[in-house]
């Protein structure tokens, strides 16, 4: 009789633990890899959520339409913005460092100048200039200092994917920007 008793009692945990698996398998399979991607991951859900806040302030501020008709001179905008999206199907990362230089040239364009004999690009003093010169709102110079957040974040940060997705959504915003730069008078919407 103990020799029955020693067998069921080093069965009962493993046909114990079949059994969970066998009736909780798929949620738990779902728990552990949202909890492995969170701890593996933290950067990329901050880039997540970090998206969704500039896509939220973009909401409220008075940006461009990117779709809408750009001027004749414009034709190599357009073909840029075109190269960017092909340029986030074989690299997210790559087309929001692309997608960023958009917002830099038009600042730019619009007039800003820095350095001597190399130009250079500081963000801070360009989103200054921008909002002295009338050219943004504060609430815009705001989400421009996050778009280079998230810009230093895809740079820095190589422990996390992109997925096409985001970096489409981070060019779309950037073109908004960089057009509201480019031409401060908004379209009546």
């Amino acid at each position: 009789m103990s020799t029955v008793a020693e067998l069921v009692s080093a069965l009962a945990w493993p046909l114990a633990f079949v059994w969970f698996v066998h009736k909780y398998g798929n949620d738990v399979k779902e728990l552990i890899l949202r909890l492995s991607k969170v701890k593996l991951g933290n950067a990329e859900a901050e880039f997540t959520l970090g998206l969704k806040a500039v896509e939220d302030l973009a909401n409220e501020s008075p940006l461009v339409e990117s779709s809408t008709n750009l001027p004749e001179e414009d034709i190599e905008f357009s073909k840029r913005m075109a190269q960017l999206e092909r340029i986030a199907d074989v690299s997210p990362r790559a087309a929001i460092m692309e997608s960023w230089l958009l917002i830099e040239e038009a600042a730019g364009r619009a007039g800003f100048v820095q350095g001597a004999s190399v130009p250079r690009i500081n963000p801070a003093l360009f989103i200054d200039w921008l909002v002295r010169e009338g050219k943004i709102e504060k609430s815009t110079a705001i989400l421009v200092d996050k778009m280079r957040k998230l810009r230093n974040e895809a740079a820095h940060l190589g422990d996390f994917e992109l997925t096409k997705d985001e970096a489409e959504r981070y060019l779309k915003i950037a073109v908004q920007i960089s057009l509201l730069i480019i031409e401060p008078e908004l379209p009546d919407m």
